[in-house]
């Protein structure tokens, strides 16, 4: 089999990372609404950046990982803040799709089975409003693109990987579960992938309104995708923070964001060690 741009870049750095004393994940954690305190409950970390992985895409050079054991399960935590990908569907400009979902795959060759995601995100419905969290229970790819697009064949996945059991239901309802016993509100949507990064017009959302999104985010579609791709389990978790009823300002937006990281923090600080057991199952059924 000819390899591919993407198994030069992943398959090397899985090993690299395997000489350098990195322990295999069971659970990436790729976060989206920042590391927050999470990276604290690790015990025997390690802490290195791209540029330690020669192989890795220039986006992710400067993006950390943090690596460590919890309940005797091995997390990486990585922040979803690449630089570079904010343009042409998240890949940068002029440099493969692919690129979007690089750290799924080097999670999954590395033996990673669940990917946790989170994410910020619009609310469409008042059942989803401003303040509250999402866990997404389904997803539409209208971002125009794929990180599968002109892939070929890798062994790092099949070419039409299979998704409709991407976002695992057993992991929503353990999820769901810890929520209500917090007291925190978190609703199950579909979730409209959108590109970035401009913000949607008032007409995109009256559309999107009546297709059957719950919730829009935008540049997720690509470790999604990539997610399904190299078999991972998907658990994608939003923090709702505009519903799109009036004019955007960045600041208060931010402002929002910051206010609502926390409680989805929170939440999975609490629902880790029933995460922890179903990664436990998934790597049984293996």
């Amino acid at each position: 089999m000819q390899t591919t741009l993407l198994d030069q870049a992943v398959l090397p750095a899985a090993a690299h990372l395997k000489e350098l004393g990195v322990p295999s994940p069971d659970v990436c954690f790729l976060l989206g609404t920042g590391l927050g305190n999470l990276p604290r409950l690790l015990k025997l970390k390690r802490w290195l950046t791209g540029y330690e992985i020669p192989s890795a895409p220039q986006a992710w050079q400067e993006v950390g990982l943090f690596a460590g054991t919890y309940r005797g399960k091995t997390l990486w935590m990585i922040e979803d803040a690449p630089g570079h990908l904010q343009f042409a569907g998240g890949a940068g400009p002029g440099q493969p799709a692919w690129h979007r979902g690089y750290p799924v795959w080097l999670a999954a060759a590395s033996g990673a089975k669940l990917l946790i995601h989170t994410c910020a995100a619009v609310g469409l419905d008042a059942n989803h409003p401003v303040g509250s969290l999402g866990v997404v229970s389904d997803h539409m790819n209208l971002s125009g693109t794929t990180p599968l697009l002109g892939l070929g064949t890798t062994p790092l996945g099949p070419l039409f990987p299979d998704q409709t059991r991407l976002h695992h239901r057993g992991l929503r309802l353990r999820v769901l579960e810890r929520a209500q016993a917090l007291g925190t509100t978190l609703v199950e949507g579909v979730a409209a992938c959108l590109p970035g990064p401009s913000l949607s017009t008032p007409a995109e959302l009256a559309w999107l309104r009546q297709t059957p999104a719950h919730l829009a985010a935008q540049d997720t579609a690509g470790p999604w995708i990539a997610c399904a791709h190299s078999g991972m389990a998907l658990l994608a978790l939003t923090a709702i923070c505009d519903d799109g009823s009036g004019p955007v300002r960045m600041p208060e937006l931010l402002d929002r964001m910051d206010r609502i990281a926390p409680l989805l923090e929170d939440l999975l600080l609490n629902a880790l060690p029933d995460l922890i057991q179903v990664a436990a199952e998934l790597e049984s059924e293996a």
